[in-house]
């Protein structure tokens, strides 16, 4: 039999009384709970993440100290995104503190797993601080914010509860349109997002581990400029290192090729789009096969009248991904239903960011602003949509059919 050592997880054999690398006792008769807060301090992340699973599931508050530490002690974005869920799901509101410093200094996933706890510890006293932070806040972060502000129902799921979710009704487009719409933002951009995140995590995962990931990835002269930049706030060093030192020597070999490469191109990701499957970003090409099936499954959705009350409440999706809709409609009265609904969100924000200029007037400056603080925010998302999931696609996507109709 194998023993492994509570404090440093070091592997040692049956008769080993004491770890030779921290001296840590092997074979102490420790309660459940009290081996799992020591795994905390291990350096195998995967190991720590499992043991914050397990004490939030369990409810644990005699480990919020030791999370708590651990949640200062690393700077790994998963590890970080365990915690945060973990100090949530224990319900102790001795971890809003650190949760809070989470949602201005961490990592993506992080901070959104940060924000839901939050949420879910109504802790109202953080609502400044995600006010603050709502330019860099995700879909759960938003979410968090208004359920704080009273203009919610709901908290926000956690990351890990809304993945477990998603592959649950992963292949029914319809169905995850149908669960992303009502909250902050286009429903299409989200779920290009998230597939985009899942896709650049598998990229990172496999590249270094297999060599034709790499070669694929080196053919193909990398990602589009956006596409690079994504992977950069995702990816570690160490998931980086060997796929692009394979590509800089190739590229080495071959300057005269540079001009080939997608994040060379004058029109970045939108003349990327253009060049194919074959040629172009990896990651443009998921997102555009994302980008067709999401919307064919809203304009799906649409032909259903039940469904119409909830879209019409809704904020809508963003323009370049209304005109995508619009085109997939086939029936005139109902394309005139869904211009009259995307009309309604526009004049929308144009009254709050209205009434935002007005409350910042020297008269009424006390007076509090609710929504219509982020209606500038949310109205160049409505305009452009997510930059880092619709670089031009959409402009290929509405180019593949001619309008039935006007």
């Amino acid at each position: 039999m194998v023993w492994y050592c509570p404090v440093c997880w070091a592997e040692w054999g049956e008769g080993t009384a004491r770890c030779l690398m921290c001296g840590a006792r092997l074979h102490e008769d420790q309660g459940f709970a009290e081996r799992l807060i020591a795994t905390l301090g291990t350096h195998e992340t995967s190991v720590v993440r499992q043991a914050a699973r397990i004490l939030g599931e369990r409810g644990d508050r005699q480990a919020v100290k030791a999370l708590v530490h651990a949640l200062e002690s690393t700077g790994d974005e998963f590890v970080l995104e365990s915690i945060a869920t973990a100090l949530g799901r224990i319900g102790d509101m001795g971890a809003v503190a650190p949760l809070c410093r989470l949602v201005t200094s961490a990592p993506r996933a992080a901070r959104e797993a940060a924000c839901a706890a939050l949420a879910r510890l109504n802790a109202g006293e953080a609502l400044p601080v995600l006010q603050q932070a709502a330019p860099h806040l995700g879909p759960s972060g938003l979410r968090a914010m208004e359920y704080l502000e009273g203009r919610a129902a709901n908290p926000p799921p956690y990351p890990s509860d809304r993945w477990k979710r998603r592959a649950a009704l992963e292949g029914d487009a319809t169905a995850l349109v149908r669960e992303k719409l009502g909250l902050a933002g286009c429903p299409i951009c989200a779920l290009m997002s998230e597939d985009l995140d899942a896709f650049l995590a598998q990229w990172q995962y496999l590249a270094p581990l297999h060599k034709a990931v790499r070669e694929r990835f080196c053919e193909r002269r990398g990602f589009c400029a956006q596409h690079l930049a994504a992977m950069r706030r995702v990816a570690s060093p160490q998931g980086l290192d060997i796929p692009l030192s394979d590509m800089l020597a190739i590229l080495a070999e071959d300057i005269p090729k540079l001009k080939e490469a997608p994040w060379a191109l004058t029109g970045s990701s939108s003349e990327c789009a253009l060049m194919g499957d074959e040629d172009g970003c990896q990651a443009c090409a998921l997102c555009a096969q994302a980008e067709a099936r999401y919307v064919d499954g809203l304009a799906g959705l649409l032909q259903e009248h039940p469904f119409r009350p909830a879209y019409a409440h809704s904020r809508g999706v963003c323009l370049p991904h209304f005109l995508c809709v619009r085109q997939r409609v086939p029936d005139n009265g109902l394309r005139q239903w869904l211009d009259e609904v995307q009309r309604s969100c526009l004049k929308r924000l144009v009254a709050e960011m209205q009434s935002h200029l007005r409350k910042h007037s020297q008269r009424l400056r006390r007076e509090m602003t609710g929504e219509e603080e982020r209606a500038s925010l949310r109205s160049l998302a409505m305009l452009r949509g997510d930059p880092a999931v619709v670089p031009g696609i959409s402009t290929r996507l509405t180019s593949q059919q001619p309008d039935a109709g006007s």
